[in-house]
C-alpha cells in the first residue's frame, strides 16, 4: 500500500494493489474517489463509474458513487474488475474505457467539443 496526506488541506490517496490491478483510493475537498488501472503499468487511471458502465453494459459514466456504495460494488464485482485487467483482456479493455473515458470528458465538457 502507498499512502500520501497533503500536509495543506488533510487531501489523500491510498493505492492498493495486487498482480492485476491497482486501486487508488482520492479523498479530496471532502470528495472521494476510487480509480483502477493495469498493476506495474504506471498508465492511466480508470474512474471506478466507468469501469461500473463497462461492466453493465450501461450509459452512466458520470455517476457519482457514495462511500458505502462503492465498497458493495467493489466486494462483488472485484474479480470481474480483475478479469478486465488481465493480460489476455487488457488491451480490448483499454480500447472500450478509452473510448467511455472521452465520451465522458464529451458530456462534461460539451463546449470543447462543439463544431464550428
Amino acid at each position: 500500500m502507498i499512502e500520501e496526506e497533503s500536509e495543506y488541506f488533510g487531501d489523500y490517496y491510498c493505492v492498493f494493489s495486487n498482480t492485476t490491478i491497482e486501486l487508488r483510493l482520492i479523498s479530496t475537498r471532502s470528495n472521494i474517489f476510487v480509480e483502477i488501472r493495469k498493476a506495474f503499468s504506471n498508465k492511466n487511471w480508470y474512474d471506478l463509474a466507468i469501469i461500473k458502465a463497462l461492466l453493465s453494459k450501461e450509459n452512466a459514466i458520470n455517476y457519482i458513487f457514495e462511500l458505502d456504495e462503492c465498497r458493495l460494488f467493489l466486494e462483488k464485482y472485484l474479480l470481474d474488475i480483475e478479469l478486465l485487467f488481465d493480460d489476455q483482456k487488457y488491451l480490448t479493455t483499454k480500447d472500450e474505457l478509452e473510448i467511455l473515458s472521452l465520451n465522458k470528458t464529451k458530456q462534461m465538457f460539451p463546449h470543447l467539443f462543439q463544431q464550428k
